[in-house]
C-alpha cells in the first residue's frame, strides 16, 4: 500500500500584514495556512529568535508556530548567530 509523506516549507521573512511590513503579526495567518494544509513534516526557513527588549520582541517565531499549529518542533544545528535585533 502506498504511503504519502505530506512537507510543507515556508519562508517567513519579511511577511507583510495588510501590505505592512511585520515582524510577528503574520505568525497566526501562517498557522492558519500550515493547519489547512495538515502537513506531516512543515520546515521554515528565515525565522527570527527575537532577543530580549529593548533590541527585540523576546518571540522566537518557532516556538509560537508549533504553539499556533499544535506541531512539535525540533531545531536545526547550524544556524546563523543573531544580531542584536536577533537577525
Amino acid at each position: 500500500m502506498p504511503q504519502h509523506l505530506r512537507i510543507m516549507c515556508w519562508n517567513i521573512e519579511e511577511e507583510c500584514v495588510d501590505g505592512i511590513l511585520s515582524d510577528n503579526a503574520a505568525l497566526p495567518r501562517i498557522a492558519d495556512q500550515i493547519n489547512i494544509v495538515s502537513p506531516d513534516l512543515v520546515l521554515v526557513n528565515e525565522v527570527r529568535i527575537w532577543n530580549e527588549f529593548p533590541f527585540g520582541s523576546s518571540v522566537n517565531q518557532v516556538k509560537e508556530l508549533a504553539k499556533l499549529t499544535g506541531i512539535s518542533y525540533l531545531p536545526w544545528d547550524g544556524t546563523v548567530a543573531p544580531s542584536l535585533t536577533g537577525h
